[in-house]
């Protein structure tokens, strides 16, 4: 390609110089060289254009596919730093869950130990707490029913052969107040 400048010079020259019919092919041809140097320079504006608006559309294309990026990225680390929130909150909860159930384990074998104890004292004196309560509950006798009660006694002592088999008396009490031994123990 001949660039503008000189084109237009050379157009000049032959311009000036001066043309004659024979020489009119020259002047035609440059002419035709300078339409053919128009067109070419049209259309390079033309592609000049053309590239300058695919590369603006490229550079939208670009910035558009970054925004995208970025807010991909920024919704991904959104949803780790939620993730990570949940994974510290449940690694508490098991901290605190392995807590509780190391005091457990230190907690429910003494409170284990208790109960038996209490239940081992409690069988202890199920029978003291019983054997007072009869004793609480027991009428008391009177004169009249300890002197039936001898009279009984010595009556069944005088049947024969029931001798051997007839406790021996007690001495009376005659206080009724006093504890009482049970036979055979005075």
């Amino acid at each position: 390609m001949i660039p503008k400048r000189r084109l237009a010079a050379l157009t000049i020259l032959i311009t000036l110089a001066g043309c004659d019919p024979p020489d009119q092919r020259l002047a035609d041809f440059a002419k035709e060289a300078n339409q053919q140097q128009a067109r070419q320079s049209e259309q390079v504006a033309r592609q000049s254009r053309e590239i300058a608006s695919a590369a603006h559309d490229l550079v939208e294309q670009d910035a558009a596919a970054r925004r995208e990026l970025l807010e991909a990225q920024a919704r991904h680390q959104e949803q780790f730093r939620e993730q990570q929130a949940v994974i510290d909150q449940q690694r508490a909860q098991l901290h605190a869950e392995r807590q509780d159930s190391a005091q457990a384990a230190v907690r429910d074998p003494v409170i284990a130990q208790a109960v038996i104890a209490a239940a081992l004292i409690l069988a202890a004196l199920l029978p003291l707490i019983i054997t007072a309560y009869a004793l609480r509950r027991l009428p008391e006798t009177g004169a009249a029913e300890e002197l039936l009660t001898d009279a009984l006694l010595e009556d069944l002592a005088a049947l024969p052969g029931a001798s051997s088999a007839a406790p021996p008396l007690e001495p009376r009490l005659t206080d009724t107040n006093l504890p009482r031994l049970p036979p055979g123990q005075g």
